[in-house]
């Protein structure tokens, strides 16, 4: 009764606004006949004039010449630039290069957030062109006349074979870095001066994208790895070949960069142009959310990534000059996974009654301002190809992961939990709120989970040294459809469940081995089903987020990456309308 009275209240209310804006001052005659309306009419008419101005004297092409400012949550607090490197990938992406990186002509489209190279938007980066001699045999060949950045004690000597081959090796021997190629590595050997030739332990039809656009596979000068000690800590010997050229450093605040004057690369959609466009850019490290969404707002930084949905709404409603585009995330989101020799959770009617428990659609209605993905692993929508949606599962596989805490409670009285039972779940900080949403579901059957929250160093060693007692609950990320499902391989490092499913193995080896990709992506969609109707690990909705970009920002559309992270690849092509950023601030 008190819902309906609220509803009644607010429903006259707006009746009366309604009522009263009728009721307002009519339309005036003034001079030379205008028809003008109050004051509103001639704000727009004043903000018309303006934006006619602006196009008047908007530029044709892009500039050379300004600086771009981004911000972001985090940064490093160490020098370190090979093997964790001044921050997360984006800012290694401002100095160092790849073999290969995205297809800037694909737009948005061919560049998500966070997102794997998928073939279709590979493109040459410092190798110009690869192929495969034999089934276990790449080779890349390198572009020539590539300078490093003109910086003692490289002094802009030119990127030969021999600085790919000790950059791999480097991380194919180290163990910080995430390297998804490493286990399938035997050998990357320069065979002659622009030549590298990899031997693979094994077939792999991804290995390519894992080599040429992974994470850990820039490339650097080979000198630098061979002295070691302080030319792989202070951020004065980050040398590579990129765009940029780091000119601060300021551990946990920011890296400044000055345009690399000697950079081999084009604009691709204005050939003709060398890039960068800017003379500089600034990461700047800004913790407090309000902190930095009021630097967006009043134009101290260029773009905000990563903004949740109710961020955005806000955005929109105090700055609706700013650009927007909308990404489903890739990274984030609660994933839940089970020890699988547990008594309890290796019965899959316990598994399943834990999913059924979770209300995602609520989720996604009053916590996502009704937007957000119910099914987000392990293959998310984004790869069209290999996902299937939730309502198109078959029958006993949708059930899993639809709202129905009474058949949850039925499955586990069938398992023998007619009362429930008390678990634990490890986690760390950044899915701690989320987590305690999932709890109270899983209150609501019966189900008793203790949340203990780990520092990340004690939370890897539970999680992945295999420790944990019950459960552990982690963000998802997504790279690429089959390198995710490769992870629930046995034997893999990353299979932290310790899921053992033969039929699931074989099936992963046919896939690496398929060549063909239609054939490969069917395969990838079956067997993702069969993951899904087993329920080894299952995650929450998936959330849809949001960059925000300054309208003097041109030659920019939404991109997030031209490869995993790669920001500063970005930073290269954008070029700034100097004149109008220097009117609107």
């Amino acid at each position: 009764m008190k819902k309906k009275a609220m509803w009644l209240i607010l429903s006259c209310l707006i009746v009366l606004a309604l009522v009263l804006a009728s009721c307002g001052p009519a339309a005036v005659e003034e001079e030379e006949g205008k028809t003008v309306i109050g004051k509103v009419v001639e704000k727009e008419e004043e903000k018309e004039k303006e934006e006619e101005e602006e196009k008047a004297v908007m530029p044709t092409g892009p500039q050379y010449g300004g600086a771009y400012t981004i911000g972001t949550t985090e940064g490093t607090k160490t020098h370190a630039v090979i093997q964790g490197g001044l921050g997360p990938l984006a800012t290694l992406s401002f100095i160092y290069e790849r073999l290969g990186k995205g297809n800037w002509l694909l737009g948005h489209e061919g560049c998500g957030y966070f997102t794997w190279v998928s073939e279709e938007a590979q493109s040459p980066g410092l190798a110009t062109s690869w192929e495969r001699t034999d089934p276990v045999t790449l080779v890349f060949h390198l572009r020539k006349g590539v300078p490093f950045h003109d910086i003692p004690p490289i002094n802009g000597r030119e990127m030969i074979a021999d600085d790919v081959a000790a950059s791999f090796n480097l991380y194919i021997e180290g163990s910080a870095t995430y390297m998804p190629a490493r286990p399938y590595i035997v050998s990357v050997t320069a065979t002659d001066k622009y030549t590298v030739e990899f031997k693979l332990s094994e077939k792999h039809s991804e290995i390519l994208t894992f080599i040429g656009w992974g994470t850990a596979t820039q490339v650097h000068p080979r000198e630098l790895i061979e002295a070691g000690g302080d030319m792989l800590e202070d951020w004065k010997y980050a040398i590579g070949t990129g765009p940029f050229i780091v000119d601060d450093f300021v551990a946990g605040s920011s890296v400044s960069f000055k345009r690399n004057p000697n950079y081999w690369g084009v604009d691709e959609r204005h050939p003709e142009n060398q890039i960068p466009y800017v003379d500089s850019a600034k990461i700047l490290v800004i913790p407090d959310l309000s902190t930095r969404l009021s630097a967006l707002r009043t134009g101290k930084i260029d773009k905000l990534s990563g903004l949740a949905r109710e961020d955005a709404v806000g955005l929109d409603a105090s700055s609706p000059e700013l650009l927007k585009h909308e990404y489903l995330l890739q990274s984030g989101w609660p994933r839940i996974g089970f020890k699988m020799e547990h008594e309890i959770f290796s019965d899959i009617r316990v598994r399943k009654a834990l999913s059924m428990a979770i209300d995602r659609d609520t989720w996604i209605e009053e916590l996502l301002g009704g937007k957000g993905e119910p099914l987000s692993y392990p293959i998310l929508a984004i790869w069209e190809d290999v996902y299937t949606p939730r309502e198109e599962l078959p029958e006993d596989v949708r059930e899993i992961y639809e709202y129905n805490p009474d058949k949850a409670r039925q499955l586990l009285a069938e398992a023998g939990y007619p009362d429930g039972f008390k678990c634990e779940a490890v986690l760390q900080q950044n899915v701690a709120e989320l987590t305690e949403i999932i709890s109270t579901y899983w209150a609501d059957i019966g189900v008793d989970c203790k949340i203990r929250v780990l520092e990340t160093a004690a939370y890897y060693g539970e999680a992945y040294g295999r420790k944990f007692k019950d459960i552990v609950i982690t963000r998802s990320s997504q790279t690429s459809a089959l390198n995710i499902l490769l992870f629930f391989t046995s034997g893999h490092f990353y299979n932290y469940a310790e899921i053992y499913d033969p039929y699931f193995d074989e099936q992963m080896e046919k896939i690496i081995q398929t060549f063909d990709r239609t054939e490969q992506n069917l395969l990838l969609k079956e067997l993702n089903v069969h993951f899904l109707r087993q329920c080894y690990i299952f995650a929450g909705p998936t959330p849809y987020i949001y960059t925000y970009w300054q309208p003097w920002i041109e030659g920019y559309d939404g991109e997030a990456g031209l490869g995993a992270g790669i920001e500063g690849d970005i930073a290269a092509r954008i070029w700034i309308d100097q004149e109008l950023k220097q009117r609107r601030r």
